[in-house]
């Protein structure tokens, strides 16, 4: 369940809710009990039923494509050390979170299922608006001697 997804659609905050003149007939029944033919707008659509519409409008399956980690380590050969006091000279750069794809999310959201902004507990699968997983980047050098 995704209230930062619900609050960017239901805003106009993200590119899926750019074509505001657009409008929309939900599927469902009028009063009478004839088919609704009610139009609504763009921005009715999202922030009524989105945002402030039934919970399952709110809910996206969380399947995620995602870098997680990338490493790369280069050793310097041994040929280059012999004259120098080291033993062995290594440079490593590391990258973390650096890519994903939330398929099931709106495009323009992209949201990252990954966070957990409700602490601990049986909170697994709700999000409060939290951000993304930041992206960290690292570099180290190890020598010996």
């Amino acid at each position: 369940m995704s209230m930062t997804t619900s609050v960017l659609l239901g805003r106009g905050l993200v590119e899926d809710t750019v074509d505001r003149e657009q409008s929309f007939i939900l599927p469902g029944v009028n009063p009478s009990g004839q088919p609704n033919t009610t139009q609504i707008v763009n921005s009715d659509f999202y922030f009524y039923n989105v945002l402030y519409g039934p919970g399952e409008n709110r809910i996206y399956d969380g399947s995620v494509i995602r870098l997680q980690e990338v490493s790369l380590t280069y050793n310097l050969p041994k040929s280059i050390l012999d004259s120098t006091p080291f033993g062995s000279l290594s440079l490593s750069a590391s990258g973390f979170n650096l890519w994903y794809d939330a398929y099931n999310t709106p495009d323009s959201v992209n949201f990252d299922p990954n966070v957990a902004g409700v602490g601990i507990g049986n909170g697994r699968g709700f999000d409060w608006l939290n951000g993304p997983s930041s992206k960290r980047y690292g570099l180290s050098l190890k020598a010996t001697f």
